[in-house]
């Protein structure tokens, strides 16, 4: 395998359709970070595969790869890592999940992402309790600190709710008419809600819904 100072840090094809998220053009397909984080939501065995692979070396490479394939954002990427693919000549954006106050918005900010998802599985047990509405100061915060605003859940139901109460917008776009935040497709959600996934040992499976589905 290529060593990843051998990798061609500097292209980057576009091939790949994209979409207009606020000011920011981004792949229609958007690369997740589970394998690199050992979540596979299957074994414990599997997660101590993944974890062994994917060395910082091996995730730059990974990266880079996946950049030179057209793909131009990652999401929940270590901020440390992601400023070591920044100062290879990586150009990929970055979304991170989190939650949490101001402060903590802050911080996320600092690592140069374009937008924060609330964390999926807090956001499906307040669903679950009844108190989804505590999630909106902190989509206030990230919206207010200037970055894009997202939800993350397994629940296709939260996806209504969220969009219904409007948390996901961007008044603060001028000129197009457009949002910042794009509504999830709703013939994707149906299509993965009836989806059978197989029950891991994390607790995420068929009985929760699609596989970290969200909306931005």
């Amino acid at each position: 395998m290529a060593a990843v100072s051998d990798l061609a840090w500097g292209t980057w094809d576009q091939t790949l359709p994209q979409i207009q998220i606020g000011k920011h053009s981004i792949s229609r397909l958007i690369m997740g970070t589970n394998p690199f984080n050992a979540l596979s939501h299957q074994s414990k065995f599997i997660d101590i595969e993944m974890q062994r692979f994917y060395t910082p070396e091996q995730i730059l490479n990974t990266l880079s790869r996946a950049q030179a394939n057209g793909i131009n954002c990652v999401q929940n990427l270590d901020p440390a890592l992601y400023r070591r693919f920044l100062d290879k000549g990586g150009k990929m954006h970055l979304i991170l999940n989190g939650e949490g106050g101001p402060e903590a918005v802050a911080k996320y900010a600092a690592s140069g992402c374009i937008g924060i998802h609330y964390f999926g599985i807090r956001v499906d047990n307040l669903f679950k309790q009844g108190k989804l509405d505590m999630i909106e100061p902190f989509l206030k915060a990230v919206r207010d600190a200037g970055l894009l605003v997202g939800v993350s859940t397994h629940i296709p139901a939260v996806v209504d709710a969220v969009e219904s109460e409007g948390w996901v917008h961007d008044a603060g776009v001028s000129g197009s008419g457009s949002h910042a935040v794009c509504p999830a497709f709703p013939e994707v959600f149906e299509a993965t809600a009836e989806f059978v996934t197989a029950q891991g040992d994390d607790g995420i499976g068929a009985a929760n819904g699609p596989m970290h589905a969200r909306t931005f």
